[in-house]
């Protein structure tokens, strides 16, 4: 009975975990749960392209009560990066291993230390800074995007 209570428990924790950000209002609310769906549009083509099952997700407390329009261009830096992860690294054979190895999960997360790419365990992450917005001296676009995570794989 106890292992079954910790197993709902992890079960609504991570549920939780992946919702989109609420923002401050309803209107706020709709827009990042839009938002989000958008980006997991491409979950199954992803998977499918990188042999291997990738899930993308807001890191919700990232954003905190940020409305869409506040953290701009979060949305279109994450789908961007999103595409140029199935779309270009895992055309090549060798960009395919190394996702397989390496990324079972994409997390879109506010920053306020600069646009970039990490790793964290199995997890590739997109830190978006509106006020710094350059990826590498270059505002990103899909190329950027696959160029950085190619160096970080």
């Amino acid at each position: 009975m106890r292992g079954t209570l910790t197993l709902c428990a992890l079960v609504l924790l991570g549920g939780l975990a992946y919702a989109a950000p609420k923002g401050k209002n309803l209107q706020d609310t709709e827009q990042w749960r839009e938002s989000e769906d958008l980006l997991k549009r491409n979950e199954k083509s992803a998977s499918e392209a990188c042999g291997v099952k990738l899930s993308i997700a807001y890191d919700v407390n990232s954003f905190g009560t940020l409305a869409l329009g506040e953290a701009k261009p979060a949305d279109v830096y994450c789908r961007d990066a999103f595409n140029a992860l199935w779309g270009s690294v895992c055309r090549s054979p060798e960009g395919k291993a190394a996702v397989q190895s390496k990324v079972t999960a994409v997390s879109c997360r506010h920053s306020t230390d600069g646009t970039r790419v990490t790793l964290d365990g199995k997890t590739l992450i997109i830190h978006v800074d509106p006020k710094k917005k350059d990826l590498a001296g270059a505002i990103p676009g899909g190329t950027h995007w696959a160029t950085a995570i190619k160096q970080l794989l």
